[in-house]
């Protein structure tokens, strides 16, 4: 009797570390998946945070090439009174000038 209680006894303590480990296995395995799909949103909001600044990046080239054309400051200079120069003399400097110069 005093056998099958002992056997009895050993098999209650090797199925509750069982369950105790197979609890153990689930709660990690539960908690990997929680991470992954966290980093599974990060990365998606990444991407889309990075087709966003790529999408303004060209958007601001497009108004920087937009700025930076002649007809655009030709179009600007027109507001600011600017006189238009019919004929340019360009005067030759020596190289030996004791004027000073930037």
């Amino acid at each position: 009797m005093q056998a099958s209680f002992n056997s009895h006894s050993n098999f209650a303590k090797a199925t509750s570390v069982l369950v105790v480990l197979v609890i153990a296995f689930a709660a990690a395995l539960i908690g990997v998946i929680a991470y992954m799909m966290n980093a599974s949103f990060a990365v998606e909001q990444l991407r889309k945070d990075i087709t966003a600044a790529q999408r303004e990046g060209v958007e601001l080239h497009i108004k920087l090439s937009e700025a930076a054309s002649l007809e655009y400051v030709l179009e600007r200079s027109q507001g600011l009174s600017y006189i238009e120069i019919e004929s340019v003399s360009y005067v030759k400097k020596p190289t030996s000038s004791s004027v000073a110069s930037r």
